[in-house]
């Protein structure tokens, strides 16, 4: 902000050191006193006479207008990149957080899988006990034979 008002009022003084040069040159050429009285004019009274009429304010959003586009530019790509960055984060949470879902599944997955085999061997042995109990001892042997064996192939004895 500070350097474009800057900008501005050097402008000013330029085009009134122009203005004071080329009136030296094609008017002025002996009046020495004269001379002096219109550099203080355009040193002063020149530069006052454009802020007046408001052109140091159409020079100053011009030199404003450049630094903020620049900024924004810039606030663009960092905001950019911070979206990006952002993005790839939630990414890598939300596949950790699949794979952490995943393992739930598969942990009680595994857990119902357990509780319905130990039902079955258990509703195995039931069917063992009532054949027994009922005379059915070839079939309550032939069941007992399956739950070993069924046993057997789990680990369990």
């Amino acid at each position: 902000m500070y350097s474009s008002k800057l900008k501005t009022y050097l402008i000013f003084y330029v085009i009134s050191f122009l203005i004071l040069f080329l009136f030296r040159i094609f008017v002025v050429k002996e009046a020495l006193s004269l001379s002096f009285m219109f550099a203080f004019m355009f040193s002063f009274v020149f530069p006052f006479f454009f802020y007046v009429i408001g052109l140091h304010k159409i020079l100053i959003n011009y030199f404003d207008n450049q630094y903020y586009a620049k900024q924004d530019e810039i606030n663009f790509q960092k905001n950019l990149r911070r979206e990006l960055q952002r993005k790839r984060a939630l990414s890598e949470i939300d596949n950790e957080n699949l794979h952490y879902q995943n393992q739930l599944r598969i942990e009680y997955i595994a857990q119902v899988a357990q509780i319905h085999l130990h039902q079955y061997l258990a509703n195995m042995y039931q069917q063992a006990i009532i054949n027994n109990s009922t005379q059915n001892e070839l079939t309550a042997q032939k069941q007992l034979l399956e739950l070993e064996a069924e046993l057997k192939k789990q680990g369990l004895i």
